[in-house]
């Protein structure tokens, strides 16, 4: 009959030197660095876009904003008489009263 052997706690863990260790401490906290500069140019640059995002809607929203004679009607609508649809009633609303 054979016996197990228990084991020792320090077969369960590999041996490591505290150079090895440092070393291995010091990479990791060169790759958190490495991320964290990633992650700030990534918000760096979302937040440029953002910006030019807002610009461009304010510019949308103050076309839209413009009253009827300030708007250029392009000569093609002209020529039918149909306007930018100011000759239409206005459309029902969906909400329910």
């Amino acid at each position: 009959m054979s016996h197990a052997q228990p084991s020792s706690h320090d077969d369960a863990l590999p041996s490591t030197s505290p150079a090895s260790l440092e070393e291995r401490e010091r990479r990791l906290i060169e790759a958190v660095v490495a991320l964290a500069r990633s992650l700030r140019d990534e918000r760096d640059r979302l937040a440029a876009r953002l910006r030019e995002v807002e610009r461009e809607l304010a510019a949308l929203g103050t076309k839209l904003d413009a009253r009827p004679d300030d708007v250029i009607v392009p000569e093609p609508f002209r020529r039918l008489g149909t306007g930018l649809g100011g000759d239409r009633p206005p459309r029902p609303s969906r909400r329910r009263a």
